[in-house]
């Protein structure tokens, strides 16, 4: 068993607490008797804890991972229209105002904000040529105090045309 490239343990199972905030790789490699090897491997999200006072966030749907296939056709592009639903709730005594913001950081590229309400309906590019285009997006819930927490999801968007 390797995390980012370095051995963590060994045996059918490990039990592993990874306290560096950031994405990590997880893999795992099987020898048999003849020597023949196999692996795979996982990628995991670790993240900060909120500050002190920050509100609680939440995405509901879609779940981390999620697969859509593009269908719509606007503005040159293939889209898949993906429904959100999220929660967000302040901790303070009395609850203060939330304001929201969700972004999306397509193939790894620099986020833009795609929405200012809890749970929109977004519509998400898929980039041709792309077998796949990966979106992170980001619900961010700040209160009137500035302090924010916030809630991330991968999804990925599949060629027009695939089976949903």
């Amino acid at each position: 068993w390797t995390e980012d490239g370095t051995q963590i343990g060994t045996g059918a199972s490990i039990s592993h607490v990874e306290s560096s905030v950031g994405t990590h790789v997880v893999q795992v490699t099987a020898t048999n008797g003849d020597g023949k090897s196999a692996n795979d491997s996982i990628t995991v999200r670790v993240l900060a804890p909120p500050p002190p006072g920050a509100p609680s966030v939440s995405i509901i749907s879609p779940k981390d991972g999620s697969l859509f296939c593009a269908g719509t056709f606007s503005g040159g592009v293939y889209n898949a229209n993906v429904s959100t639903q999220a929660t967000a709730a302040d901790s303070n005594k009395p609850p203060l105002a939330l304001s929201y913001s969700w972004t999306d950081s397509v193939d790894g590229g620099q986020p833009a904000i795609v929405s200012t309400t809890l749970s929109p309906a977004l519509q998400l590019a898929y980039r041709s040529g792309d077998r796949e285009t990966t979106h992170d997006l980001t619900l961010r819930a700040t209160n009137t105090a500035n302090v924010s927490n916030s809630a991330q999801i991968r999804v990925n968007v599949y060629n027009p045309g695939c089976i949903s």
